[in-house]
């Protein structure tokens, strides 16, 4: 196995975040990033941007309330 297939969808809560995944060429990964991101540009026109981010899986959150 590896690194790559174990994670599927990243959400940059960083800045810094962002740009070392676009410099890797991993921005397929990113599924969203932080709404202070400037860097790389294409990042904020390509991704959705957000100060939180919610995620979809198939197991319900531990913290979720019936």
């Amino acid at each position: 196995m590896t690194t790559a297939s174990l994670y599927q969808r990243i959400a940059c809560l960083s800045t810094e975040a962002v740009e070392v995944l676009y410099a890797l060429e991993a921005e397929d990964y990113v599924v969203g990033i932080s709404g202070y991101t400037t860097r790389p540009a294409r990042a904020r026109d390509e991704k959705p941007q957000g100060q939180w981010f919610f995620f979809c899986t198939d197991r319900p959150h531990s913290g979720s309330q019936a």
